[in-house]
Order: structure tokens, then C-alpha cells, then sequence
């Protein structure tokens, strides 16, 4: 009879610990999914760069460009950016290049690209970085389409 008693005295409390620690994790607040102005600005058409909008960014400037499969490399070029300021004026630029392991530019998924720009920003206090793809070369159907996307930044 003691037995019986210490048994179900142990299940009610393996029952009461489970109730509360299922009570506790329905009411947590779910987390919601929020991006910064960076990530829908890039998320949507454009591959992921570490870069952020309006960045306070010196020179030389590493930029890493994640295409996501959004931009088809050429020959493992990316394509090309460019540094200017805010009258338009080309202060720098360069060819984001391949900088994964295997090498296969030629695919669906994520494929990193590094590219360095250096620039002199003299009394410029704000600019953008635009990033132009490499649609290769080819005519009708094998030629590429040509794209571009910019991100405002500050000296």
C-alpha cells in the first residue's frame, strides 16, 4: 500500500511539472519575425552584402556580396561596384570576384563574392554604392539581363 501511495504521489508530480512547463511555453510571446531597412531593401531582388544603408564606411572598404541565387556569375565575376558621392562623382571602383572554395559559380544557391574599393572621399559627406551585375556576354537568349541596386552610405 505504501508502494501504491509513492507511485502515484511520483506521477502527480511528474504530471504537475509537465502542466506547468507546457502552461509556461503557450504563453511565451511568439517572436516576431522583423528585418531592418537593410534586409528588405537586399532580400527582395537583390544578393546580400554587408553593407547597411546610410553605414559610416572609410577607405578601403571589404564588401562580401552573398548572391542567393538572385545574380548569375560570369566567368566568377559577380560584377562591378562603384563608390560615389553625392554629386555622382566616381570616387572608386572594382569587380566582385569569387571567393568560394569549390569554385562553382553556376549555381541556384548562395555564392560569395569579395571585392576591396578604395576611394578618397575628400569633403564628401554622404554617397552610394552601386552594384552593377555581369550578364556575360551572348545575344538573344543567351545574353543576359542587366541589373543594378544601390546603397546610400556616409563618409
Amino acid at each position: 500500500m505504501i508502494k501504491q501511495v509513492l507511485i502515484l504521489k511520483t506521477l502527480l508530480g511528474i504530471v504537475l511539472i509537465l502542466s506547468v512547463f507546457l502552461i509556461n511555453s503557450c504563453n511565451k510571446p511568439k517572436k516576431e519575425f522583423s528585418r531592418n531597412n537593410t534586409e528588405e531593401v537586399q532580400n527582395a531582388k537583390n544578393p546580400k552584402v554587408n553593407i547597411i544603408p546610410h553605414q559610416k564606411i572609410i577607405s578601403p572598404l571589404d564588401i562580401k556580396v552573398d548572391s542567393k541565387g538572385l545574380w548569375f556569375a560570369s566567368e566568377g565575376e559577380l560584377g562591378i561596384v562603384t563608390i560615389v558621392d553625392e554629386e555622382n562623382n566616381e570616387l572608386g571602383t572594382n569587380i566582385a570576384i569569387l571567393t568560394s572554395v569549390d569554385g562553382n559559380w553556376m549555381t541556384s544557391g548562395s555564392v560569395l563574392f569579395k571585392t576591396i574599393l578604395t576611394f578618397d572621399a575628400k569633403d564628401s559627406k554622404s554617397g552610394k554604392l552601386i552594384f552593377h551585375n555581369n550578364p556575360g556576354e551572348g545575344e538573344g537568349d543567351e545574353a543576359g539581363v542587366s541589373k543594378s541596386f544601390e546603397i546610400p552610405v556616409e563618409f
